[in-house]
């Protein structure tokens, strides 16, 4: 009886301790699913997050890319331009320094565009002015940005020549 009894006993509370031990695990197991689902759906939404941002990036890169080449399409147009007008054109910067040079400029200085380019346009000609009219032209075009004259140079072979510039 009473050892029936005491086995008993501990049988159910074993079947009692492994229900328990049961829904603790089952517990356990739902949280870890629900947890688990929980951070897959926030790492998708990260990747589409992720995902949209590459897109915006890639279709600003190709938006620039677009406008770097219609403006180096209209750079070449402008350039053809200027070697088909039969004027003597160049351009220079701030300085001075030639920066584009075409064939007529060639032709009247007789300079050649890779030795013009990067150069002072006193080592390739010199104008004829006082330091006087220099000074003028100079305020002119820095108070109206933009200056028109006639002048004589001297190329480097000598030889003078009228020029109308327009700067």
């Amino acid at each position: 009886g009473q050892e029936q009894k005491l086995a008993d006993s501990i049988k159910a509370n074993i079947f009692s301790l492994a229900e328990a031990d049961k829904v603790i695990e089952s517990n356990a197991n739902t949280y870890l699913e629900n947890a688990t689902r929980k951070t897959s759906v926030r790492f998708y939404v990260l990747a589409v997050i992720f995902f949209c941002i590459l897109l915006l990036f890639l279709m600003l890169i190709l938006n620039d890319v677009k406008k770097k080449s219609i403006t180096n399409e209209q750079l070449s147009l402008q350039a053809s331009l200027i070697n088909t007008i039969p004027d003597a054109i160049f351009t220079t910067d701030d300085h001075f320094i030639i920066t584009s040079w075409n064939k007529y400029a060639s032709e009247l200085y007789g300079v050649a565009k890779n030795e013009a380019i990067g150069e002072s346009i006193n080592s390739i000609f010199k104008t004829h002015l006082t330091g006087e009219q220099l000074v003028e032209s100079l305020n002119i075009l820095r108070s109206k940005g933009a200056y028109n004259g006639e002048y004589m140079v001297s190329k480097r072979n000598g030889q003078n020549a009228f020029i109308l510039a327009s700067v």
